[in-house]
């Protein structure tokens, strides 16, 4: 049985699964709440039930008081609905949303597709997870105050491991490290989410985008996801610059990796010119 539920003030509204959190029913509606853990253990998510009944479902005790309850409110990240809801919350649409943590990671693989790109996943502690906007990055924290910057290749919805994609630059202070010694279960700690580079949910107009960096994987995912309130569902189309070859003279095809890295105080990357617009049957292809 599936429930409605609508948010207060912004009205939109969503449907969730018998089971399904609040949270985890949002973002597969594309609507992004405050989240920082999803376990119930932070209280980031906190919002007030208007109308309707939940399953409060398990979390900490001093992060969602009875008090607070009885006042309605709930962590919409662990709480299910037994019927439909009105909630009040808010909502993520800015990076000034979204809260700049420092968090260690643990490399959970390094695999690479081409032998100057590395895809690197990394794993958060048990209760944290990284909340971001499409097209934002993350600064590892390094020795002797240095920092290198890489953009998240993963859609926002999809936080369980970040994934990087990152080039190999001769004599980097951290890409060395990583194609020469890192073997993944190495620990580092970064800073993030940061930038303002990033897909804007709200706009309905075209983007055309050119870019030299691996934001462009993260804003890809996100895209062709985004539900439209048109009948004629808008496809994500994305067109590389001949020669269709990444910064090494790999031959690559559309969609290919490509990495983002900030080596020396330089932004360096293996890149392609792309365009991506949204469009829809009759529209410019």
């Amino acid at each position: 049985m599936a429930f409605q539920i609508t948010i207060k003030p912004s009205e939109h509204s969503f449907t969730c699964d018998d089971g399904e959190t609040v949270l985890a029913s949002a973002m597969r509606a594309d609507l992004m709440l405050p989240y920082g853990c999803r376990n119930g253990a932070c209280g980031t998510c906190k919002g007030k039930l208007l109308d309707g009944v939940v399953d409060y479902g398990v979390h900490q005790k001093s992060t969602l008081s009875d008090d607070e309850k009885h006042a309605g409110l709930a962590l919409f990240c662990c709480a299910t609905p037994r019927t439909d809801l009105v909630i009040e919350v808010r909502e993520v649409r800015r990076a000034g949303d979204i809260r700049i943590k420092r968090l260690p990671c643990r490399i959970e693989s390094i695999d690479k597709p081409v032998p100057d790109v590395a895809i690197v996943k990394l794993k958060l502690p048990v209760n944290e997870r990284l909340q971001y906007l499409a097209g934002q990055y993350i600064d590892f924290l390094l020795k002797d105050g240095k920092r290198r910057s890489f953009s998240l290749a993963t859609a926002p919805h999809d936080d369980q491991l970040l994934e990087l994609h990152i080039r190999h630059v001769p004599n980097g202070f951290f890409t060395d490290l990583l194609f020469a010694q890192y073997k993944g279960r190495e620990i580092l700690r970064f800073e993030g989410p940061l930038g303002a580079f990033y897909l804007r949910e709200d706009s309905d107009k075209p983007a055309i985008f050119v870019t030299r960096a691996a934001m462009s994987s993260g804003l890809i995912a996100a895209s062709p996801a985004r539900p439209d309130p048109e009948p004629d569902e808008r496809k994500a189309v994305m067109r590389t610059t001949p020669p269709n070859r990444n910064a090494s003279g790999h031959a690559c095809e559309v969609g290919h990796p490509i990495a983002r890295s900030a080596e020396a105080g330089e932004h360096r990357s293996s890149c392609f010119v792309a365009e991506l617009a949204f469009v829809g049957p009759g529209e410019a292809r």
